[in-house]
């Protein structure tokens, strides 16, 4: 990470409190997978403290590109029961062992 853009997404992540008046934290957008991992990162040290407005934008963010990038969509009936049907069969098992 060497652009501008990149130091200026760093500088913002890593600053220690945002007010709801920060600059840049609200329009922010995670471009590609480097930021996305510095997001994660900076969450991660944010994950055990007091709720913030700089953590609920980072999930925004994080999930708004993961969504765009890592789309996962959901199951079909059919994959749903399927997946049910293993589920009770293996716990079947595990409660006969």
């Amino acid at each position: 990470m060497t652009g501008s853009s990149d130091i200026k997404f760093v500088q913002v992540l890593h600053a220690d409190r945002f007010d709801s008046g920060a600059p840049n934290m609200e329009n922010l957008k995670i471009k590609n997978d480097a930021e996305l991992e510095d997001a994660l990162k900076r969450l991660d040290e944010l994950w055990d403290c007091h709720p913030s407005v700089e953590r609920e934008r980072l999930v925004d963010n994080i999930e708004t590109y993961e969504d765009e990038h890592f789309h996962i969509d959901p199951p079909t009936p059919e994959e749903l029961s399927d997946f049910r049907m293993e589920n009770l069969k293996s716990n079947l098992q595990r409660n006969n062992e």
